[in-house]
């Protein structure tokens, strides 16, 4: 007998790592240090989790993530074209400097619906430092504005946001920020806290130890007039929840005092050798142990294990940082365009 879990309880995300590789060198994430194994997840492999999480999640959402997914453009077209007909959001996180001009009418018809581009600055010299490749902000901006021309010439519902990373040196110009993307044209801002390095390499985090906030009474105050500037503003994807989380977090950078993670609620993790988690650190309370293999299990045997129901209740209680990460955090299913 078929099974829909499309009630309450059923998985609202899917998260597929098409790649850990990237064309960047950012200081924040040390992914671009991986190199691909040949045995990972092919295209066939991951459209049939599509598939798989159709069935489970009618109405969800499928987000591509990486490394640089368009570093495998063929994949992320093939899944967003997918996904678009089964009825799925399809969601890509891109640097936008992999694109190339020519591409972009196919990027409006066959790609994600919803292009989210990371950009940590208005100003080109700070995210290139961040991205660790000079030149790095005007190709992610001229990607921008091909984008949005291209959408003035097509009828798409491809909406176009732009994330940021907070850290000490951006965070007082948080605001002359959000109005350089307005004035972009881009659909939204949403921005996530500095979190510790990304598959860190070595034994200390030079760039969190260098970046925390020298000044926390100063940033949480920059929070505070952000969330009162914004607060019926939907540009900025954040509501006072996020906001009023990421004062706790500046306070309680290793242990939040409250549980903001909802990803054991909703997100289904699938890393590009077809191990599934809940979020992307669960195996850190887990004692290294995943929920299973998409090539040995199927995803909704996997979403229904005793495996599973046996974390969810460890992470609900978890207050690890990585919690404020959008992905995780409770309020983020909440956000008005992702429910637009």
């Amino acid at each position: 007998m078929s099974m829909s879990l499309s009630a309450p309880g059923a998985p609202k995300t899917l998260f597929i790592e098409i790649t850990t590789e990237c064309n960047l060198r950012c200081r924040q994430c040390h992914m671009w240090l991986s190199h691909e194994a040949s045995d990972t997840l092919n295209t066939v492999e991951k459209l049939g989790l599509v598939k798989q999480f159709a069935q489970m999640a009618p109405t969800g959402g499928v987000v591509l993530t990486g490394g640089e997914p368009f570093t495998k453009p063929e994949e992320v077209f093939a899944l967003s074209e997918l996904c678009r007909a089964l009825g799925l959001l399809s969601v890509v996180n891109t640097n936008g400097t992999t694109i190339k001009e020519g591409q972009i009418p196919r990027v409006l018809a066959e790609g994600p619906r919803h292009l989210v581009i990371s950009l940590d600055s208005h100003r080109a010299a700070l995210h290139d430092y961040v991205r660790g490749v000079a030149g790095s902000f005007d190709t992610t901006i001229r990607f921008i504005d091909a984008v949005l021309d291209g959408r003035q010439r097509v009828a798409t519902d491809v909406r176009i946001y732009l994330s940021g990373i907070l850290f000490d040196r951006n965070i007082s110009e948080c605001i002359s920020y959000i109005e350089f993307a307005r004035k972009l044209g881009v659909d939204g801002i949403t921005f996530q806290m500095l979190d510790r390095t990304f598959w860190l390499q070595g034994k200390v985090d030079k760039f969190f130890q260098r970046h925390w906030f020298a000044d926390p009474e100063a940033a949480k105050a920059t929070i505070d007039e952000i969330a009162d500037r914004y607060e019926t503003d939907p540009f900025l994807l954040l509501d006072r929840y996020d906001l009023y989380s990421m004062k706790a977090y500046i306070d309680h950078p290793l242990s939040l005092p409250d549980a903001v993670c909802g990803a054991h609620e909703r997100n289904l993790v699938v890393d590009m050798h077809g191990k599934v988690q809940l979020c992307a650190y669960m195996t850190e309370l887990s004692g290294g142990r995943s929920l299973g293999n998409v090539r040995e299990m199927p995803l909704l045997d996997i979403w229904k294990s005793e495996f599973a129901d046996h974390m969810r209740p460890v992470m609900a209680a978890c207050t690890r940082p990585c919690g404020m990460l959008n992905c995780n955090r409770k309020a983020a299913e909440l956000s008005r365009e992702w429910q637009a």
